[in-house]
């Protein structure tokens, strides 16, 4: 499932609009063959940091968040019954750059599963503009279970 903000003028996702994508995300759970153990909330910016806020308040539901410059501002602990691991890519060039690397520290420390990919030579950019860089996501996506 592909769920994205409704306009173009949209600035993207925000917290308000989580019971939204939620009841989306069930419907599809109920209508279709699903593995629940590969459901991945990404997004970049603002995006990522709504990935990251579905991940920690939907656990029963969200077992990856994938984010691209997108930095956790709150933290919340791990839970061993509801797996969650996360995705962190940014650019090197990103000024986010050291947040997100320092959100990898901070995540590990409360024992969650993170895999962090710095892009060199790259700023603000989408994840998608390297074919590799889609392979290793998808990679880790199909890790889920294993985490």
């Amino acid at each position: 499932m592909l769920n994205v903000p409704k306009s173009e003028g949209d600035t993207g996702w925000v917290p308000t609009d989580t019971d939204f994508v939620l009841e989306a995300l069930r419907d599809v759970l109920a209508h279709y063959t699903v593995d629940r153990q590969r459901v991945v909330a990404h997004g970049m910016g603002v995006g990522g940091q709504m990935a990251i806020h579905l991940g920690f308040t939907a656990r029963d539901q969200i077992r990856g968040v994938a984010t691209t410059g997108a930095v956790v501002t709150q933290y919340k602990d791990n839970v061993p019954n509801q797996r969650l691991a996360f995705y962190l890519a940014v650019g090197d060039r990103d000024l986010l750059a050291r947040a997100v690397a320092e959100c990898k520290t901070k995540l590990m420390d409360r024992r969650f599963p993170v895999m962090f990919r710095e892009f060199p030579n790259r700023g603000r950019e989408y994840l998608f503009g390297e074919v590799e860089a889609l392979r290793e996501l998808v990679r880790w996506i199909d890790s889920l279970d294993r985490l």
